[in-house]
């Protein structure tokens, strides 16, 4: 009886809190909230976390919400957050939480050449680079129709300028994996749904079993951030995954609860 009452003030709690947020999420965009709605959006959100226990109270829905939002803040914040990410003094336009997990798919995955597309100022080019040589195995080659790393140079990391749905390209990378190499893609170039189906589709043979094809900036379009895009990464996910079912969707890559490659970490099963 006792827990049922529990469950029963939590559910509570969280329709307390998702209906202040409603309150001030649902206004007119250039009108600010009031301090009466901003402290019961406040109020709510605090009442979620038990004291007693240390925990968050059980709502998975008003969970997604609060990630959500926050995800929007971040993405949003212009100038700052990923925007204004560097490794080692070279921009890396990525959330710190998915190159965390680039490092420990690497350790699992030992892979002998990793393939990034869309290099931009070559940030995550170079971190992967540096994994390399900790680990000291592998290599890195990083594929952008124009070069803007200002001539960054590291042992481990090769760019090449073309397209990276040119099969004439592709044949020009595997040339440098070693025989019975591990590979590892990331595909972080042009996110319009078009192209990104057409990596996916060029390069996921080359993806070694138990390894991943990762796609990148699936969290735009609506999932949950820059609605107005227009159908891209997601999207291309959803397609690509209709007719291969070499791969899963590793949901286990969501433990940061944020990632901006939300449904984008395809691991290949067979």
């Amino acid at each position: 009886m006792a827990r049922r009452a529990k469950r029963g003030k939590g559910a509570e709690t969280g329709r307390q809190a998702l209906e202040a947020i409603s309150r001030v999420a649902g206004g007119p965009v250039d009108d600010s909230p009031s301090p009466e709605h901003i402290e019961a959006v406040a109020a709510a959100l605090e009442q979620l976390w038990d004291r007693s226990t240390g925990r968050i109270r059980p709502s998975k829905r008003l969970r997604r919400a609060v990630i959500d939002q926050f995800h929007r803040i971040y993405y949003g914040a212009k100038g700052t957050t990923w925007h204004n990410t560097y490794y080692r003094g070279v921009k890396i336009w990525k959330c710190p939480l998915d190159v965390w997990l680039y490092q420990e798919i690497m350790h699992e995955v030992q892979p002998d050449l990793i393939i990034e597309t869309g290099t931009a100022f070559g940030g995550s080019g170079y971190f992967l680079a540096d994994m390399c040589e900790t680990m000291g195995r592998g290599r890195v080659v990083s594929i952008d129709i124009k070069s803007r790393t200002g001539g960054l140079v590291h042992p481990r990391l090769t760019f090449l300028i073309g397209s990276s749905t040119d099969p004439a390209l592709k044949k020009e990378v595997l040339a440098m994996l070693p025989e019975g190499g591990k590979t590892l893609i990331i595909l972080d170039s042009d996110h319009s749904q078009r192209h990104v189906l057409d990596e996916m589709r060029l390069w996921h043979d080359v993806v070694s079993t138990g390894s991943y094809l990762i796609v990148e900036d699936s969290n735009i379009n609506g999932h949950p951030v820059d609605t107005t895009y227009g159908p891209g990464p997601w999207e291309a996910i959803d397609e690509f995954m209709k007719k291969n079912g070499d791969f899963e969707i590793d949901e286990s890559k969501h433990k940061f609860l944020m990632t901006l490659n939300p449904r984008g970490y395809l691991k290949k099963v067979k």
